[in-house]
């Protein structure tokens, strides 16, 4: 990192999670509780979206999304992963109570939300998410099984 990029970063670590899974919600809690006791600078994505979204990601130096069962239901959490790979960010998967291969081929859990994203939205825009998911689906990550037991 260069130190002019260096001096940019206000996060060391941008997470990203959907909020309708309380499983990975509370993963995410936990994870963030543990960063901030090492002194790690989090911020949870999609607190403001828009602009500060986007400068958010461009602010931290690692990013963490947290994949479960409903991720690809969130059109913010799609947003940010593929903002997360066309910014070069690294990227730390947690793949929450899925399997990496899912996520990779948007199969399983991810199958029925991709296909509701196809009928609402223009392809350009979901090929994109695909490709995301794809390529972070690909980066060896952390599994985690799903303790909660509804993710």
């Amino acid at each position: 990192m260069t130190s002019s990029s260096a001096a940019a970063v206000e996060f060391d670590v941008l997470l990203s999670f959907g909020r309708g899974d309380k499983g990975s919600g509370i993963f995410a809690e936990q994870l963030i509780e543990a960063l901030h006791e090492r002194d790690v600078r989090v911020r949870p994505a999609g607190r403001d979206g828009g602009a500060d979204e986007a400068n958010a990601i461009e602010a931290s130096s690692v990013c963490i999304p947290i994949f479960c069962s409903s991720y690809a239901y969130s059109r913010r959490c799609l947003r940010e992963l593929s903002e997360f790979v066309a910014r070069k960010k690294i990227i730390l998967p947690v793949f929450y109570g899925v399997d990496p291969s899912d996520v990779r081929r948007q199969r399983g859990p991810f199958e029925p939300a991709f296909r509701d994203h196809k009928l609402r939205l223009d392809g350009r825009t979901v090929e994109g998410w695909r490709e995301a998911m794809e390529e972070v689906g690909e980066i060896v990550g952390y599994v985690v099984a799903d303790v909660a037991g509804d993710g």
